[in-house]
């Protein structure tokens, strides 16, 4: 871990400034409040399987909660219909490559300049071609000499110029957050090595009891396999997350 940067504490864990978190306030505590009842069966627990278990969960949380906010489908979620588990795709791995792919389709999409355009009430856009039809298209005229002149290519009337358009109209992908974007991008094979690593030891805990078999997918070796598993949980979270510990475990426990 890199000393250099700023932690931010919770209960005996913190998030480090270099988190992928991305999201709001809200986001940010839901996400501690998580993280803070994975530690304590970190420091807890006897079983590997639950280790890895509640590390999987974890992380599973975050990537739901990293892509929900990228997408923006976190605004229309309710108490009743959490889209973080409704609308995205359930497969761990699905949702890994589903990153990658909007980061790399999103990287090529130009945004436009959107702050030199006018939107339009849609009803008073319909009212305008239904009852003066002449000016609407005079204005759409209007428009396009004046994109000419400029040679600029962006509609100056966005809904006018989308909607009453003698040619069929173009419409501009919207780009996702750049933030967001490069919160993904900072994401490197290791990164995404490690969760894959993390999602392959969870099918086998998710079907076996075996230490052996788990501790071998998680790819532990040793003999005191409960301490090294607790710490290769640990290394994972801080290198998926950015989660570290705080305080010692004993000031913890008292």
């Amino acid at each position: 871990m890199d000393d250099s940067l700023e932690i931010f504490p919770y209960g005996g864990i913190g998030l480090r400034s270099d988190t992928p978190f991305y999201g709001s306030a809200n986001g940010l505590m839901e996400l501690l409040q998580i993280s803070k009842e994975w530690h304590e069966v970190m420091i807890s627990s006897k079983s590997v399987r639950q280790m890895v278990l509640e590390t999987w969960l974890l992380v599973d949380f975050f990537s739901r909660q990293l892509l929900a906010t990228g997408l923006e489908i976190h605004r229309y979620s309710t108490e009743e219909l959490d889209l973080r588990y409704e609308a995205l795709p359930d497969g761990f791995e699905r949702r890994l490559s589903l990153m990658q792919k909007l980061c790399k389709a999103h990287a090529e999409i130009m945004e436009p300049p959107l702050s030199n355009r006018t939107t339009m009430n849609a009803g008073f856009a319909f009212w305008l071609a239904k009852n003066h039809r002449e000016f609407v298209e005079r204005l759409t005229e209007l428009e396009d000499e004046f994109k000419k002149i400029t040679g600029n290519p962006v509609a100056t009337i966005n809904l006018l110029s989308a909607s009453f358009s003698k040619q069929r109209p173009i419409f501009p992908l919207e780009k996702l957050s750049e933030s967001w974007l490069d919160k993904i991008a900072n994401l490197n094979e290791a990164w995404f090595k490690s969760a894959a690593r993390l999602n392959s030891a969870r099918n086998v805990a998710a079907h076996s009891t075996s230490v052996a078999r788990i501790a071998q997918r998680f790819g532990v070796a040793g003999d005191d396999t409960l301490t090294l598993v607790r710490a290769e949980c640990r290394q994972l979270a801080d290198v998926l997350i950015g989660l570290v510990q705080t305080i010692n475990e004993e000031k913890l426990s008292e």
